[in-house]
């Protein structure tokens, strides 16, 4: 039995009479939420009794079942169909966590500026330098990038020098290595492009450098970043943290749905964040230092504070 066939079964064994579609779907609700309340209370008995509570499996499942046909009718009075719902939630725990059985399939292979000639794209490896030093009495950092590392070719400023812009010392003076890491984990970033001097200018096709890598653009990636930024900042740079709430993920690729990266999968942001906190909590330590960013491992590491040889 597929779940289109159970839901059309299960509405077919609703006798209750509610007045109003509103409390109908406020009965089914409190409904679900008694069966899960009465899951929660088998297993709450299975801590108390251990082995002697041997019907756990049995009074669990039933439960579940009640719940599955609240759900299914619940689905049924708002017009939702459940195996639509289900295949939607598969292909969303695909994008959002690494697959066990498959641990390598974590990230997209598209790259936006294939295309493009070299000078156009992204560096697939740079390293970046950033330079805590002390301008007008505030704690300011200076960044630097050299795409032919060791060579200084090519070498410049990554943006002005920037102190943290608040009130409260919260290291924001540093946020540019969650742009490094969407270079890496993304392939993407309109800030790097416009910083780095590879933003995607043809005259055969300019909707490219107007809308993926414009100024509405980096603007966008900019709140993006001083949300993702003001997550981090609350959970401690995420030092024990080995995810990202789902809650975030959503809302950075809704903050993103325009644009290019649109395609790129919750746990692909997840890799690009877990790895730029990571970096972040060494760069605040050591107060600056050099990172390796590079596209064709997908990957950001601190280096050091002295030059990497």
């Amino acid at each position: 039995m597929d779940f289109d066939e159970y839901q059309k079964q299960a509405y077919r064994t609703k006798t209750f009479k509610v007045q109003s579609p509103e409390l109908t779907r406020h009965y089914l609700v409190a409904g679900l939420a008694a069966q899960i309340g009465e899951v929660a209370n088998r297993l709450k008995k299975k801590l108390r009794d251990g082995g002697d509570y041997i019907l756990l499996k049995d009074e669990v499942a039933e439960r579940i079942g009640y719940a599955l046909w609240y759900l299914a009718v619940l689905a049924h009075e708002l017009g939702l169909n459940l195996d639509t719902i289900a295949l939607r939630n598969l292909k969303f725990n695909e994008r959002r966590w690494p697959q066990e059985a498959d641990p390598q399939r974590i990230f997209l292979d598209e790259e936006f500026d294939a295309s493009w000639p070299p000078d156009k794209r992204l560096p697939q490896r740079l390293i970046a330098h950033f330079d805590t030093v002390l301008m007008d009495g505030l704690r300011k950092t200076v960044v630097s990038f050299y795409p032919n590392w060791p060579s200084n070719d090519g070498r410049s400023v990554f943006g002005d020098p920037i102190d943290d812009n608040s009130t409260d010392e919260d290291h924001y003076r540093y946020h540019d290595i969650f742009h490094f890491a969407y270079v890496a984990f993304l392939g993407w970033s309109p800030v790097a492009r416009a910083l780095m001097g590879r933003k995607r200018k043809d005259e055969e096709n300019p909707d490219v450098d107007r809308i993926q890598d414009g100024a509405r653009a980096k603007d966008t990636e900019e709140a993006a970043t001083a949300f993702i930024y003001s997550y981090v900042s609350q959970q401690n740079f995420l030092e024990t943290s080995k995810s990202i709430d789902t809650g975030v993920l959503t809302t950075v690729r809704t903050l993103l749905r325009h644009y290019e990266v649109s395609v790129r999968a919750e746990k692909e942001w997840e890799a690009a964040i877990l790895a730029a906190s990571e970096v972040l909590r060494a760069l605040v330590k050591n107060e600056g230092g050099w990172v390796e960013v590079n596209r064709s491992t997908k990957s950001l590491a601190y280096l050091g504070k002295r030059p990497p040889t």
